[in-house]
This record gives structure tokens, C-alpha cells and sequence, in this order.
């Protein structure tokens, strides 16, 4: 059995707001008006308390790694810089199999969110609060597991608090 870890604070309370809620959102106003379904609050906020929930407990999963929506989660720096994939926004990780399951986790999560249009913004969010968090380890020798999925997580919170000011809500 994996180790238990305490939930914190802002997991359960991001509604608080932080320096990260005007850093990541700027554009909010513009993403969120170009909705034209509602948007299930309450499952997103199960959602991503039982993700939170997971991770605490140390259930962290593996998959395949995310590649989607101009992101690009791998273990290593792609040495074809002028390749097909040139443009996306890397994420380098010691954890790319467990970072992707995150990813995968908050698309299903979201699912009544994201749409063709706003799953750029959406999955680039993720990645910059990942390598946030992944670049803030330096210059220890390992990245950590847990300080790697509170960047992504943190923002996932963020943006489900964001839609709640927004004033979007169920039908």
C-alpha cells in the first residue's frame, strides 16, 4: 500500500484565490464566454477531489504518454526540434507516465468544459503549472512525484474555481 499524505489546504480550498489565480487567467473572460453548453461544476469539483484523493493515497497511475492539444509530455527532449512536433509545449519529466495520467484524469474530469476551441488554453495551463513545479525542484539531483502532480492539480482547481466566478453553471 502506497503512503498516505495529507491533502493540502489549497486542494480543498481554491477557491481562496493565490498569486497563480491572475498569473494562469488572464484570458479567462475570453475562454469561458465562448461556451455554448453548461458546464457540470459539481462533477468537475468530485472529479478533482477524487483525483486529489488518489494522489494523497499514493493510487497514482501510468499510461501511455499524453500527447494532444499542442502538448507534449516525454522523459526526454526530442532531438527532431524541427520535426512535426515542433510547435507543442514541452513537458521533460523523470515521471512522464504518471504526469500523462494526471492529464488524462483532468480530460475526463473536464469533460464538460474543454471543446475544440478552448483545449489549447486548457492543456497548456496543465503544462505550465507542471513545468512550474518541475523547474522550482532545481537544482535538487531528483524531481519529486508529488511536488511534479501539485503543479498540474494546483491548476485544475484553479481554473474550476475560475469557472465558478465566471458564472457558468449546470443547466
Amino acid at each position: 500500500m502506497g503512503r498516505c499524505h495529507t491533502l493540502p489546504s489549497y486542494w480543498k480550498h481554491a477557491n481562496e484565490g493565490s498569486p497563480m489565480t491572475n498569473e494562469y487567467f488572464d484570458a479567462e473572460d475570453e475562454i469561458f464566454s465562448d461556451m455554448d453548453a453548461p458546464v457540470d461544476l459539481v462533477g468537475i469539483r468530485r472529479g478533482l477531489e477524487t483525483i486529489a484523493e488518489s494522489i494523497a493515497t499514493g493510487a497514482i497511475g501510468k499510461t501511455e504518454y499524453f500527447q494532444g492539444a499542442d502538448v507534449l509530455i516525454t522523459p526526454v527532449t526530442r532531438p527532431d526540434a524541427g520535426g512535426p512536433f515542433s510547435d507543442y509545449l514541452e513537458v521533460i519529466t523523470e515521471y512522464p507516465a504518471q504526469v500523462s495520467w494526471l492529464f488524462f484524469q483532468l480530460r475526463d474530469c473536464f469533460e464538460s468544459f474543454c471543446n475544440f476551441q478552448n483545449k489549447y488554453w486548457f492543456y497548456a495551463t496543465l503544462a505550465e503549472a507542471t513545468n512550474v513545479a518541475i523547474s522550482a525542484q532545481t537544482p535538487a539531483p531528483h524531481e519529486d512525484l508529488l511536488t511534479t502532480l501539485e503543479g498540474p492539480l494546483r491548476a485544475a482547481f484553479h481554473i474550476h474555481a475560475a469557472l465558478a466566478r465566471s458564472g457558468i453553471a449546470d443547466a
